[in-house]
């Protein structure tokens, strides 16, 4: 008879789970919004514990990290660092690249990046290698209008940056909405971003979520889209409103959900692990 340690066990477990996730077709990301969203250190890890009573609903967490600042500079904030952990419970870590606070030059900031991309990417790249995540998920969100020129700039930057990524065995990932010109779907969907969010999906009007989804499935490429469902619309979705999107999702053959943000209601949990285990 083969006695196996205790800590051999673990691992054999852990990989049994991992097996049965990649067994499922569909996906399903989150966020974590931290302290950006005035989350004290106790809710943060009130929300991993969850995240952790509910892997299996689970392929991916993103969560707020970084930011773009000047110079084509990448910023790292003191924020409670949940990737580890995140890590170890075998989900796909993409920590956020974010414009958050929103300052009105940001967009002057994304262009500089578009003019040499080199001191962030590398400053990017040195950063997976000491903390060994996944990749990146990019949230820009300018508060000026771009012009049709920084939109084309900015597909050619997620290019530019996804095969550097690629290079490193790292993923990209990319935010998108439509009140802003800067994305535009048709020439993000064409880049080398592994995938592509929806947030223009974040509502609770069902007519506004039908329509946003609807014109992502025509110019985004159903194997790249993420559909985005916020979890503290208001008013709260309700159940009528729950089933209508999950619904609609699977006859669209919708392959990847992203949930804006943690915590999660917990109405919410049946429908996700239907989607989940979705053929």
């Amino acid at each position: 008879m083969i006695l196996l340690s205790k800590e051999m066990m673990k691992r054999i477990l852990l990989l049994l789970c991992l097996l049965s996730f990649s067994l499922a077709k569909r996906n399903i990301l989150a966020w974590m919004c931290l302290e950006r969203c005035n989350d004290t250190v106790s809710e943060i890890h009130r929300q991993l514990e969850v995240i952790r009573q509910h892997r299996e609903v689970f392929t991916g967490m993103s969560f707020e990290l970084y930011n773009l600042g000047p110079n084509s500079e990448l910023i790292i904030n003191n924020l409670t660092l949940v990737g580890p952990t995140l890590k170890e419970m075998g989900l796909e870590t993409l920590p956020m690249v974010s414009s958050y606070p929103y300052p009105p030059q940001f967009l002057s900031w994304m262009r500089e990046l578009f003019k040499n991309p080199r001191p962030f990417m590398d400053k990017a790249i040195a950063e997976l290698q000491r903390t060994g995540y996944s990749g990146y998920n990019l949230d820009f969100e300018p508060t000026d209008d771009a012009t049709s020129q920084d939109a084309s700039d900015y597909a050619k930057f997620l290019t530019t940056f996804a095969n550097e990524l690629h290079r490193h065995g790292k993923k990209l990932t990319v935010d998108v909405a439509s009140w802003n010109p800067l994305w535009n779907w048709t020439l993000i969907s064409e880049s080398n971003v592994d995938k592509v969010y929806l947030m223009s999906t974040y509502t609770a009007n069902d007519a506004s979520f039908k329509k946003e989804l609807f014109f992502a499935t025509r110019d985004i490429s159903i194997s790249k889209l993420g559909v985005g469902l916020e979890s503290d619309t208001k008013p709260p979705l309700t159940e009528a409103q729950l089933e209508m999107r999950f619904k609609l999702l699977e006859e669209l053959d919708i392959q990847e959900i992203d949930i804006w943000r943690t915590p999660i209601p917990d109405s919410w949990w049946p429908h996700l692990l239907k989607f989940r285990n979705l053929p």
